[in-house]
C-alpha cells in the first residue's frame, strides 16, 4: 500500500508571484528612471514622505496579494517576514539596478574602484532634493549629505509598513473573506 503525500504550494506560488512583481516593479522604475529621467521610488512629499517608495512598495507586494486572493490562502507570520524581506529588498534593488547599469555602460571610470556598498552609501549622503512651490518655484538642487540617513528612516518605515498592511489584509480572518469577495465577483 503507497501513501500518497500532499504539499500545499499555494505559499510558494503567492511567494514566486511576488518575487516576480518585485522584479517587474525594480524594472519598472529603472526603465521610467533611464527613459524619461524620474526616478520614481525618489518622490517624497515635504522631504519625508516617500510616496514614491510607498507605489513600488504595493506594486512589488501585487503579486503575494493577487496569488492569495485566488487560492484563498491566508497569511501567516512566515509570510510577515517574507513580505518584510520583499519590502526591504525593493530598496536595495532599485540602487542595485542602477549601479549594475553604470557598470556595464562604462560610465564608472577604469581608475574608479566603487563597490556597491559605496555606490550605496554615496547614494544616500549624495542625493539632491528640489522643492517646487507655486508660491516660491523651484529651488536649487542642494545635496543632503550626512541628513540622507536620516531621511532613509522614514523611507524603510513604510516599505515596512507596506509590508504589516499588506499581511494584515489577507491574515487569519480577512483572507477568507476576501477570496469568497473574489470568487463572488468573478
Amino acid at each position: 500500500m503507497s501513501q500518497t503525500i500532499s504539499i500545499d504550494f499555494s505559499p510558494f506560488k503567492a511567494w514566486i508571484l511576488c518575487v516576480v512583481t518585485l522584479l517587474l516593479t525594480v524594472a519598472l522604475n529603472f526603465a521610467v528612471q533611464r527613459g524619461l529621467g524620474y526616478d520614481i521610488f525618489s518622490i517624497t512629499l515635504w522631504f519625508i514622505v516617500p510616496v514614491g517608495a510607498v507605489l513600488l512598495a504595493f506594486c512589488a507586494v501585487s503579486g503575494f496579494a493577487v496569488a492569495s486572493l485566488q487560492s484563498g490562502r491566508r497569511a501567516n507570520f512566515l509570510d510577515l517576514i517574507f513580505l518584510m524581506c520583499v519590502c526591504f529588498a525593493l530598496q536595495i534593488l532599485v540602487v542595485a539596478a542602477d549601479y549594475i547599469s553604470l557598470r556595464l555602460s562604462g560610465l564608472i571610470p577604469p581608475g574608479v574602484d566603487i563597490t556597491f556598498y559605496g555606490y550605496f552609501f554615496q547614494n544616500i549622503t549624495a542625493a539632491e532634493y528640489v522643492s517646487h512651490s507655486s508660491r516660491f518655484g523651484t529651488s536649487a538642487a542642494s545635496p543632503v549629505g550626512d541628513f540622507g540617513w536620516f531621511l532613509l528612516v522614514p523611507r524603510v518605515a513604510s516599505l515596512l509598513a507596506i509590508a504589516k498592511v499588506t499581511h494584515k489584509k489577507f491574515a487569519a480572518s480577512n483572507g477568507y473573506e476576501l477570496a469568497q469577495s473574489y470568487e463572488n465577483y468573478r
